[in-house]
């Protein structure tokens, strides 16, 4: 009986241990779960609609938009890789990184970040509306004395744009292409989501679709 007693007693501390472990595992398996980020590819979402923009300038914090040119549907494109096998435009990759880095560093979550792409090619008219006017120089009498002036500008189309769709306010960055200026774009998304650019007014709230705006 004694000896039948310790082998109780020996099975019922393995036991004990057992549980023990598989306690001390399922802790763990939770504290990755808590440290898991959101991978850049699941940050990042393709402005295809309306609806889709209207739920990004939407939120209570920033939408920010990236404008790529997506030379996938083209002809010469199309010609040379099947449908499946058509990678995604090189800038946008550079984009999931940089989102995927700028969310994890962000110190306040107060902000609620949306990061939307575009195909600058295919809605050119939406990037317009964001477009950088420079004027050149002075400007010039008008021919035929009537008192106008004719004056000359630079247009410059953003590369990336946050947008406050609640203040209807924005900032662009124009200096480059998203590929080989990330730490640059990366750093003008810090310092927007830090509140250490100031935003400027639109004329009326962008539009995705042309002609949305005057229907409205």
């Amino acid at each position: 009986e004694e000896k039948k007693e310790k082998k109780d007693e020996v099975k019922a501390e393995k036991e004990e241990e057992k549980v023990v472990e598989i306690k001390a595992e399922e802790k763990k398996v939770e504290k990755k779960e808590e440290k898991k980020e959101p991978k850049g590819s699941e940050l990042v979402s393709g402005l295809e609609s309306e609806e889709l923009f209207g739920a990004c300038k939407g939120n209570s914090g920033l939408c920010i938009i990236a404008f790529i040119k997506d030379r996938r549907e083209q002809p010469v494109a199309r010609a040379r890789q099947k449908p499946k096998e058509l990678a995604p435009p090189p800038a946008l990759q550079v984009l999931q990184q940089v989102a995927e880095r700028v969310t994890k560093g962000q110190t306040s979550k107060r902000i609620k970040v949306s990061f939307v792409w575009v195909d600058a090619l295919k809605y050119s008219h939406f990037e317009a509306q964001f477009a950088l006017r420079e004027r050149e120089g002075e400007c010039e009498p008008a021919e035929g004395g009537a008192g106008d002036q004719v004056c000359k500008e630079t247009v410059k189309m953003p590369t990336v744009v946050a947008l406050s769709g609640k203040k209807n306010k924005y900032v662009g960055y124009y200096s480059a292409v998203l590929k080989g200026s990330e730490s640059a774009v990366e750093d003008f998304l810090v310092r927007v989501i830090g509140g250490d650019m100031k935003l400027t007014p639109l004329a009326q709230p962008p539009c995705l679709v042309p002609g949305c705006a005057a229907a409205a």
